[in-house]
């Protein structure tokens, strides 16, 4: 397991009671992407077929409704 990586999952309240099998079980199913500022992660209304895991830094929320950020 990618010491840092599982370190980083396991301090999300989601995982935090998931022991190393199971971390590097999460680590060996997912993949790392990275996204730059102001870059769209996904969309309302795309298709679920995953889920993501902010490991570093932030990740706001903002919908946009008609064209306008709320």
């Amino acid at each position: 397991m990618n010491e840092m990586r599982g370190m980083a999952l396991s301090s999300r309240a989601l995982f935090a009671g998931l022991d190393k099998f199971g971390l590097d079980e999460m680590l060996r199913i997912g993949h790392e992407v990275s996204f730059g500022p102001g870059e769209v992660i996904f969309e309302a209304g795309d298709r679920a077929d995953g889920m993501f895991v902010v490991l570093g830094g932030e990740a706001p929320n903002r919908v946009l409704l008609n064209r306008q950020s709320r």
